[in-house]
This record gives C-alpha cells, structure tokens and sequence, in this order.
C-alpha cells in the first residue's frame, strides 16, 4: 500500500502523484481521513474544502483507499465513502484516549461499509495490542448503545481477523485458516488463567475469553507465512531482552534531549509528572 498521512500533512501535487502510482502499480492507498476538527479545519482554509470532498476531487474514494478513523465525517460523507466501497479501520482505543471519541464505525457498517480492527499507533493508544483493542471496541460500543448485545464477542473478533482483511485487500491470501491461503496463525494457551475455564457445552466461552479475558501474554506461537515468529511466548527473530534495553536507552535519550531544550515546561504531561499525577 501507499501511505499517505493525512490530506492536511501532503500537498495536493504529491497527492496526485501517490494516486497515480498506485494505480500505475495496482496498489491499495492508506490514509487517515477525517481524524479531527484540527484536519478538517487545515483542509478548509487550503483549500476550501472538507478532506472528504478534497479526496473525491481527487479520485482516491473507491475501493483502493483504506481510510483511519473517519471520525469528523458528516453522515453524508459516510454514505458517500461507503457506495465508493472505501475500508474503514477502526482503532478505537486510539481514537478514545486522543480524541475522547468513538469513530462512527457502527454507523458505517449499518451503511454497508466495510470495517476492519486496527491499533493505530503505540503513541496514540499506548500500545499495539489487537486483544485489548478488542475488549475497547465491545464494550464501548454496548455503552453507547446502552445494549449488552451490541458488537458481541464473535463479531469484533471477525473485526480483528477476517473482515480486517477484506478492507486490506488481503481477504484471498490471510484472514482465516483456509486451504490455499498463507499460513498466518495465532495459537493461545487454553490453560492460562484468563482462558480458564475452557467451556464447551451448554455454552462456548473460548471466543469471550479472547476478547474479554485475554491480554496477549497468553499467545504461545505465532506463525507468519508459515514461518514461526514467535514461540513458548518468546520472539525467536529478535533478541527481546536486548530490544527492550535498547528501547528504554533511546527513550532516555529523548528525554534528556528534550530537558535541554525547555519544551518540556509546557508540555500537559510534563506538568502532571512534576505535580505528581503521573
């Protein structure tokens, strides 16, 4: 795919261009649309247009473009994207923590849009964990609805697996165990505390517990392409502990980076940490 940020970060001339390379390259396009106020405001003052109507203009709505988050669209613009066959990716926790919102992902839907489950960033939800985006997803939208039974276990399940792969394109070769496809698996340790107890009569608790119990530490082996990435719970491509240290190195670095530089005495974070809060 190609990756455009967003229409606010990307000139109308490389906009154009990454469209034309995609197409040229049969190639899906990748982009945030409609993420805030601040977006829709910058692309107004350009331009004189919404991002929706901007992207339309430019012929990027159709099924080629995997939209993020769409969470400023008018209901009019929903309609719009979901008849041109444009994907959704639905990153609530992200969506949640920054923009204390949930994107209209159920309105989408209702319009026949396709939505699949994603993570964002770690900078924007704190993590990138699939089971956690999960157990968001359900359980913020029963709020919403102020109904139990909305978004169930089994569906955001199929969100994070086989619908994600129909907004990526990818639905022929990943998604689900199927013959001919690549073998992408996920095997999770039945006999870890938040997968116990294993039911299967009179009712099957092993998709609720995934979605509602399950923090990821309970993935055993993870097989990408048939390959095994992971395994006993530890990567095998990567030296972790290594990587972790690396990791906490360079964020201290940052840190002291930014120290130097004062920009961290008006920074919303910085301050919760002096006054204690953090």
């Amino acid at each position: 795919m190609m990756g455009p940020q967003a229409s606010e970060m990307c000139s109308v001339p490389l906009l154009k261009e990454i469209r034309s390379y995609a197409e040229k390259m049969n190639l899906g396009i990748h982009m945030h649309v409609a993420q805030s106020p601040r977006e829709t405001r910058q692309v107004m003052q350009r331009y004189g247009k919404r991002p929706v109507e901007l992207l339309d203009e430019l012929g990027y709505l159709d099924r080629r473009l995997h939209t993020a988050h769409i969470t400023e669209t008018t209901a009019a613009e929903r309609a719009l994207l979901a008849e041109r066959g444009v994907s959704m990716a639905l990153c609530t926790g992200s969506i949640g923590i920054i923009n204390g919102e949930i994107p209209p992902a159920q309105d989408y839907m209702a319009l026949a849009g396709r939505v699949g489950l994603g993570t964002d960033q770690a900078p924007g939800n704190n993590c990138n964990n699939l089971f956690n985006e999960m157990k968001f997803t359900s359980i913020l939208h029963k709020v919403k609805n102020t109904d139990p039974t909305s978004f169930p276990a089994w569906k955001v399940l199929r969100m994070a697996t086989i619908e994600a792969a129909q907004c990526m394109g990818m639905e022929e070769s990943v998604g689900s165990l199927r013959a001919g496809k690549k073998a992408d698996v996920v095997l999770v340790a039945l006999d870890t505390p938040a997968m116990s107890p294993v039911l299967a009569w009179p009712v099957r608790n092993i998709v609720p517990n995934l979605v509602y119990s399950a923090s990821g530490s309970e993935v055993d082996t993870v097989l990408i392409d048939g390959a095994f990435v992971v395994e006993n719970g530890r990567m095998r491509t990567i030296d972790e502990d290594a990587e972790i240290k690396r990791a906490n190195r360079c964020a201290q670095l940052l840190c002291q980076r930014l120290e130097a530089t004062g920009w961290e005495k008006d920074m919303p974070l910085a301050g919760w940490t002096r006054e204690g809060y953090y």
